[in-house]
């Protein structure tokens, strides 16, 4: 009797059917998805070798394969198609000193760097706080510290005197107007990103912690560089599907992520583990819950942003130009973005305009234990949820805090992505989107 007893307590904890198996499916699943959007074949989900159609067609197919449906109202197809234009760097090279840097580690191209070359002296100047000493730089590669000094930052009175040339744009502006070849900008961490526009001025950005700085603080270092780039047209895509609530209904909750990343810059790649590979993952897996369990009193739209890392575009020609459903019969919008951690917990962005789902949210955390700490912030323009919420819809965008500080840099890799929190938290937000 006890051997039956044993056994059939095994075949409870293996069997697919069980919660805790079909949540480590959901775990394997998602990894599978991130590895396959972070790998080289998809460049980046950029605007080079075409990885953000590449990894919008991966979406498509992903959904077509669970059994998401295009909407009727699409035209039945899964892509909304839009354009806009991108600075693409195509090349890159540096050396000092003879000493060629590593692209990724410890020097990028800023994303409104123009095409040049050169092979001409520093120019040190600090912070660049002085005007006048920029007038000095004519045919050189002036090197600056982006930001403030503390002796200035620290004092408020000083710093809203030097806040103008403490900006970036400042900077690169004095250098060019002084007919400067290039400009390098030393900074604490290498954070990339996208442009829709080229200054027509080469500008690196090196990281301060590269072996070579010592070098570049002087007046007289070697530099050698060569910057190809290009501004494009970009023929792109959200990525829509659609799942029929078990009623007949016209309201619509939307789950969204955005697909992009930042792309190649000349031989290197962004993966985009965390940002937002992890997102996608996340809607992937919901696809997969809500085809299975759809809602009673609302249609589940999922999309796939398109463009949101050059700002938005992708959610803003959706919102603001071609929704396709109606706003006023979109119920609440939840936007996930950065959803590769948790073990500090969420933040609800827009979550202070929306105290009672903040509270619903809350109610159903402290059952599951999902996450030890939920934070609110208002709406700001800092992922998809924004002009949904400008628009009057209701909605949070959800990202995770804690885990590996990767961002926009070329350790985003999926081997960083600790996923620690996925099961708990997919199980926090699929009971928040039925409890609305």
């Amino acid at each position: 009797m006890l051997l039956k007893i044993i056994i059939l307590v095994s075949l409870l904890f293996i069997n697919p059917s069980n919660g805790n198996a079909q949540l480590s499916a959901n775990l394997k699943q998602a990894r599978k998805d991130v590895a396959k959007l972070t790998s080289a074949k998809m460049a980046g989900r950029g605007y080079i070798k075409n990885g953000h159609t590449k990894a919008a067609k991966y979406i498509a197919k992903r959904w077509e394969k669970i059994g998401v449906k295009p909407s009727s109202q699409n035209n039945n197809d899964y892509f909304q198609y839009f354009d806009f234009t991108c600075n693409t760097i195509t090349t890159a090279q540096l050396s000092i000193n003879g000493t060629k840097l590593v692209h990724g580690m410890e020097y990028i191209v800023h994303e409104e760097s123009g095409a040049g070359s050169g092979n001409v002296k520093s120019y040190y100047l600090g912070y660049g706080i002085d005007k006048e000493e920029y007038s000095k730089a004519n045919g050189k590669v002036v090197v600056v510290y982006q930001g403030l000094p503390d002796s200035i930052s620290s004092i408020p009175e000083r710093k809203k005197v030097y806040q103008e040339i403490a900006k970036t744009a400042t900077k690169i502006a004095l250098a060019k107007s002084a007919g400067a070849k290039a400009i390098i900008l030393l900074t604490t961490k290498l954070t990339a990103s996208l442009d829709q526009q080229s200054l027509d001025f080469p500008i690196f950005q090196i990281q301060t912690n590269a072996t070579i700085l010592p070098s570049l603080l002087t007046k007289e270092t070697d530099i050698k560089f060569q910057i190809e780039t290009k501004t494009q047209p970009v023929h792109s895509q959200n990525v829509i599907g659609y799942i029929p609530a078990t009623t007949t209904t016209d309201s619509v909750i939307i789950i969204s992520a955005h697909y992009d990343h930042l792309g190649k810059q000349g031989k290197i790649y962004f993966p985009g583990a965390n940002d937002n590979g992890s997102g996608i993952a996340t809607l992937l897996h919901f696809a997969d819950y809500f085809h299975a369990h759809p809602l009673q009193k609302y249609n589940v739209v999922l999309i796939a942003f398109g463009a949101e890392e050059i700002g938005l575009l992708g959610s803003d020609f959706y919102a603001n130009k071609q929704p396709i459903y109606p706003l006023e019969k979109t119920k609440f919008i939840l936007n996930i973005d950065l959803m590769g951690a948790g073990e500090e917990g969420i933040t609800l962005v827009g979550g202070r305009e929306l105290p009672n789902y903040v509270a619903q949210m809350e109610t159903i955390n402290k059952d599951i234990q999902a996450v030890p700490t939920i934070k609110t912030r208002n709406n700001a323009p800092n992922s998809d949820h924004y002009y949904f919420l400008k628009k009057g819809v209701k909605g949070f965008f959800i990202y995770t805090m804690g885990g590996p500080k990767h961002y926009h840099d070329v350790e985003d890799t999926a081997d960083h992505l600790l996923f620690s929190n996925f099961d708990k938290l997919s199980l926090l937000l699929t009971k928040f989107i039925e409890g609305i």
